[in-house]
């Protein structure tokens, strides 16, 4: 990665807290922002799709990193930041970018 393409991400943390009736999300890093839903992976998703939108950067700019809230980190986490999240669950290809049907960001787009 090119120096001046380091100087320009932004680090994010997000912890994820387990509740008896799903997961939350939240991040230190940006004030106010939370997400939830009841599976893990999909709260995982919801974050990596929503804080490039949330913070109004693109998902290349954004190093995630994530930890439980007792402190544990994500055994499966990427590296390569949100971008490399995305395709390494196979929504972004080198060279394409698409949203996961039913995101936040796509019913936006779509709007």
């Amino acid at each position: 990665m090119p120096l001046e393409r380091e100087e320009t991400m932004r680090n994010v943390k997000v912890i994820y807290h387990r509740e008896p009736e799903g997961w939350w999300a939240e991040s230190p890093d940006v004030a106010g922002y939370t997400a939830a839903d009841d599976a893990f992976g999909e709260l995982r998703s919801l974050v990596f799709d929503g804080l490039p939108f949330v913070l109004n950067v693109e998902a290349d700019d954004l190093r995630i990193s994530e930890q439980l809230a007792d402190g544990a980190p994500i055994a499966d986490a990427p590296t390569g930041g949100v971008a490399g999240w995305l395709r390494s669950i196979g929504v972004v290809t080198p060279g394409s970018f698409a949203l996961p049907s039913g995101s936040v960001s796509s019913a936006l787009a779509a709007s």
